[in-house]
């Protein structure tokens, strides 16, 4: 939701709806054709999987650039907290990645 107005303006709305196609189609396809669920649209590496990388490098990078516009304006726990969430999410998407495994042979 946007701070100022406290409504969805058109990214996010697009963002939400495209999220509900994928969850709603991969539930649909996971009790329709359960091996092509299991083989191409969740495996490592897949379509998913990208998604879900994107979609935590666009939270690390927006959750940032509140903390840099927000510093003076908020509490240090609200920056601190924003803070934590932009490195919890570059982490996680260094972890859907596999970077313990592919970058440093873990």
């Amino acid at each position: 939701m946007s701070i100022e107005s406290g409504s969805l303006n058109k990214v996010e709305r697009f963002g939400l709806i495209y999220v509900f196609i994928l969850m709603g189609f991969g539930v649909l396809m996971s009790y329709i054709r359960m091996d092509w669920f299991n083989n191409v649209y969740v495996v490592e590496d897949g379509f998913i999987e990208t998604l879900t990388v994107i979609a935590l490098l666009l939270t690390a990078f927006v959750t940032g650039r509140y903390v840099a516009k927000l510093r003076k304006k908020r509490s240090w726990m609200f920056t601190a907290f924003l803070g934590l969430l932009t490195l919890f999410c570059i982490f996680a998407a260094g972890e859907e990645i596999s970077w313990g495994q592919r970058i440093f042979n873990i």
